[in-house]
């Protein structure tokens, strides 16, 4: 039986690209969010009164490799808030507090404090650059593996794909002959 190189080449190097695309994705400009767990505090006033505070933390972060420029964070209701790290240089523009540079994987906190009835879902709105919107990722705590492991796995999955699309195009070298 012959082996058709040009095919078989073909067959494993599809993967090897899908992967090299993958990786330059990551390379281009990206703003995400993570929405921190919002959080409910009562405090008593000194006479007595309980008094209700809300708070919840964004965090922005570029994963590209370039600047992101012109972040505007828009709110339905512009509630008291702070921005760490302190350098970052920061404007109020009535609802929007805009950003005018966040550089390549740095990570900017936005705190907000405010008082029911106002919910996290009339303080913020939408996340958006001169690049695009904001990408918001669900956050969820989990175990952070070595680099190692992280590697052997990625490999795995390589050597598992690459032997998958082999044997694809075995079985439609089969059919089709």
């Amino acid at each position: 039986m012959a082996i058709d190189w040009g095919t078989a080449l073909a067959t494993l190097a599809a993967p090897v690209i899908v992967f090299g695309l993958g990786e330059w994705d990551k390379r281009r400009t990206r703003l995400i969010a993570f929405f921190s767990q919002r959080a409910e505090f009562t405090a008593l006033l000194d006479d007595g009164t309980p008094l209700n505070v809300n708070l919840h933390t964004i965090i922005l972060r570029n994963r590209g490799s370039s600047p992101v420029t012109n972040v505007r964070l828009h709110h339905g209701q512009l509630p008291l808030f702070s921005i760490r790290p302190p350098h970052v240089q920061r404007q109020v523009d009535g609802l929007d507090i805009l950003l005018p540079q966040v550089l390549p994987n740095e990570v900017v906190e936005v705190s907000y404090l405010y008082f029911p009835p106002i919910t996290a879902a009339q303080v913020n709105t939408q996340i958006r650059s001169d690049q695009g919107f904001a990408r918001a990722i669900p956050v969820v705590l989990q175990r952070r593996w070595p680099r190692w492991v992280t590697y052997a796995v990625r490999i795995g999955l390589f050597v598992g794909l690459c032997t998958i699309s082999y044997g694809l195009y075995r079985l439609v070298e089969r059919l089709a002959f």
